[in-house]
């Protein structure tokens, strides 16, 4: 049996059958301050799940269903949530270093005040369409192809090579702002090969 517990007190959240997380019905679940280190989640559906101050370092969420989920204060640091459908989900100071969200559908996601130390999260080809990234302190961040058309970066630290690397965003970023050195400005559309 796999049992997960909480991260400080240790009192069990959930059992479930071994090796069978993934295939678990887990929506609308509460996780929260969960030791979900390392474990296997891959195509699980957790759907509207509590999972705020969870501990998923390292856990694989590979196409795993997260919409409207809470990660809240979440430490997703190393975890793999490529390809995952993270709509409408809220990840307000959650830890995303080193974390894989590429090709994730992170449409009218909240990621505000997430930050990350030293290498940072791929959001490589995924969609940032309408999310908020405001106040995110995402240091190594990777955005290379990633759609955020409408996105609101306002006060958020992104490294400039990755936005002119092919970053797309469909308004003008921090327009009330001031830029101070080193945070993502405003860059000239790409030109179309043509």
């Amino acid at each position: 049996m796999l049992e997960v517990k909480h991260r400080e007190t240790k009192l069990l959240l959930l059992t479930l059958p071994e090796e069978s997380a993934a295939r678990q019905l887990l929506s609308r679940v509460s996780l929260r301050y969960g030791d979900l280190a390392g474990l296997d989640f891959k195509g699980a559906d957790l759907s509207g799940s509590d999972l705020a101050a969870a501990d998923l370092r390292g856990a694989n969420l590979t196409n795993a269903k997260l919409a409207g989920a809470d990660l809240s204060g979440a430490d997703l640091s190393g975890a793999d949530l490529s390809g995952a459908d993270l709509v409408g989900a809220r990840l307000l100071g959650a830890n995303l270093t080193g974390t894989d969200l590429s090709h994730s559908d992170c449409t009218r996601a909240t990621f505000r005040m997430s930050y990350s130390k030293g290498s940072g999260p791929r959001f490589n080809d995924a969609r940032l369409t309408d999310s908020h990234l405001g106040q995110t302190r995402l240091s190594g961040a990777e955005l290379i192809g990633a759609d955020l058309t409408e996105a609101n970066l306002s006060q958020a630290y992104l490294p400039r090579r990755h936005y002119a690397r092919g970053a797309r965003s469909g308004q003008p970023l921090a327009p009330h702002d001031p830029a101070p050195p080193g945070w993502l400005t405003r860059q000239p559309p790409a030109s179309k090969p043509g």
